[in-house]
């Protein structure tokens, strides 16, 4: 069976480059259902040279080339990521886990109510360091996903998707939400404010929690594999 040579894979890279396939990951499966198109061709006709049968494979696309299949890909891509990244996040609700998140919301609800002078100032000093660490955390990811992009010299959609969940448009929400939360606790009655106040800090420790020691652990190691699958180091 007539298979392809090295150098005719190498140009079915740049061919799929030249038509504006951004990711790698995304780059090689189209080179793949190249390669095994054209393949299919010579079982039929060992004749037909490798440029005639890309120029077959390539119309069956469309007059979108390849962009229909790009969306489709990405989005496909995106929603097994985000599928993963909820059974990781599910995975933290066992029952130590929710003893413990039980235990932190009933320790700040019990100095709300037995310290009202401190309690306002002190949730509001620990909200605000939980949106600062979550700040911090999303740019050292940032920084470490251009590092692993800029080492592999490849462009990943997986570090993409890595970006927006922890490093992306969630940090522009973080001002907006402190003023939010600080609106609402403003117009509670006290007791209301304190109970309000306390499920935030407990939801805001356990993000960055799950952020922390779930997400990114989980997300390096997917990067990790996805490069390690294409043989790049």
């Amino acid at each position: 069976m007539k298979t392809l040579s090295t150098d005719q894979i190498q140009t079915l890279h740049t061919f799929v480059k030249k038509h504006y396939v951004e990711y790698y990951d995304i780059e090689l499966e189209l080179v793949d259902h190249l390669a095994n198109g054209i393949e299919a061709q010579w079982v039929e006709d060992s004749t037909i040279t490798f440029e005639i049968a890309l120029d077959r494979e390539f119309k069956k696309f469309g007059v979108f080339g390849f962009s229909d299949v790009v969306d489709n890909k990405i989005g496909l891509a995106t929603n097994s990521y985000l599928k993963q990244m909820y059974r990781v996040l599910l995975s933290f609700f066992t029952i130590p886990k929710i003893v413990i998140s039980l235990a932190i919301f009933l320790v700040c609800f019990a100095i709300g109510v037995t310290l009202p002078e401190l309690a306002l100032p002190l949730f509001v000093s620990t909200i605000i360091l939980c949106l600062l660490s979550f700040i911090v955390i999303g740019l050292k990811w940032r920084f470490e996903l251009k590092k692993i992009n800029k080492k592999s010299q490849k462009k990943w959609y997986l570090t993409k998707v890595a970006t927006m969940a922890l490093g992306g448009p969630p940090l522009l929400l973080i001002a907006p939400l402190f003023n939010i939360i600080s609106g609402i606790s403003k117009r509670l009655e006290p007791i209301a404010g304190v109970l309000f106040l306390s499920c935030i800090l407990t939801l805001l420790l356990l993000w960055t929690y799950i952020s922390l020691f779930m997400f990114i652990p989980f997300m390096r190691k997917e990067i990790h594999n996805s490069i390690q699958r294409h043989q790049l180091t």
